[in-house]
């Protein structure tokens, strides 16, 4: 079970930072964003989610390491939340869910 709500979580935040690039290309239709998405920043946007679909697929693939590339894209995920706070907040919850199953698994 714990390994479906990680790995569910993994795809849909992935897929959520999407969002961020698509504001700044304005490919989708974002009223409800309160701040505007610099090109710039839709390419961080992109590039975090498709770290996170990294690490789904590492994950998957059960390959030795991919707990250093999560930790690495939870941090990076986190630092655009940080400077999107208004728009972003929530997905903090998923970086946090993600946290603590990384925890649990080291602790066994």
């Amino acid at each position: 079970m714990l390994n479906f709500i990680m790995y569910s979580t993994l795809l849909i935040h992935g897929l959520i930072h999407f969002i961020g690039f698509g504001e700044a290309f304005q490919l989708l239709p974002t009223p409800q964003f309160t701040r505007h998405v610099s090109k710039s920043f839709g390419i961080f946007w992109l590039g975090i989610g498709m770290l996170f679909l990294l690490v789904f697929v590492l994950a998957m693939l059960q390959l030795s390491g991919w707990w250093y590339v999560l930790l690495a894209t939870v941090a990076f995920s986190q630092a655009l939340i940080l400077i999107y706070w208004h728009d972003a907040k929530y997905g903090s919850i998923p970086n946090a869910l993600l946290v603590v199953i990384y925890v649990m698994n080291i602790a066994g």
